[in-house]
């Protein structure tokens, strides 16, 4: 059956100045609410796509010549945002977490610090490696999570890696979390 909102969600905003309640009158809420006025707009994406709507009903008649489509459409734009912005937040996770899930599988150990050496992502194999759980280690710098002694042998060689030179050394590194290990990397 038909409602404003059915037609909103076509793509084009729409006023009913009064009415509305006469003019949808299988319309269930607007029935309940006895409504008079109605102002919709669809909610979109990035993409142009209709992803919702936003409607907004009325006890009185509209007065078109204050413009409530316009209001109406600007909380609409910033709605839009925030719900793209939230599913994006949402499929990065799940990303990440689809990420960490293949990567803890994997018996090598696998980091990523900033160009600060701040440890933004470290798989499972942290915790035998270095004696500190990743979740542990995100943010802090490599010296806080191996050990002043352990970096002191490998700084050098972490400054040239974080500016794209590659290295590659063996050394029995004195880890601050765990028993020393003889490491080739």
């Amino acid at each position: 059956y038909a409602t404003p909102c059915v037609d909103v969600l076509k793509g084009q905003s729409k006023i009913v100045a009064s009415n509305v309640h006469g003019l949808y009158p299988q319309a269930e809420v607007i029935q309940r609410m006895k409504a008079e006025g109605y102002i919709g707009t669809p909610l979109r994406g990035a993409d142009g796509d209709v992803i919702g709507l936003i409607g907004a009903l009325f006890d009185h008649p509209l007065d078109e010549s204050q413009r409530p489509v316009e209001t109406v459409e600007i909380f609409a734009g910033r709605a839009a945002a925030e719900i793209q912005r939230l599913r994006s937040e949402a499929s990065l996770r799940q990303s990440e977490e689809e990420y960490r899930i293949i990567t803890d599988a994997i018996p090598a150990l696998i980091i990523f610090l900033d160009k600060e050496a701040r440890f933004r992502f470290a798989n499972a194999a942290m915790k035998t490696w270095f004696g500190v759980d990743p979740k542990d280690a995100k943010g802090k710098h490599l010296s806080e999570v191996i050990g002043e002694a352990a970096f002191r042998k490998i700084s050098d060689r972490v400054r040239r890696a974080l500016t794209g030179e590659r290295q590659k050394f063996e050394a029995l590194m004195p880890y601050a979390n765990c028993d020393p290990k003889h490491v080739s990397a």
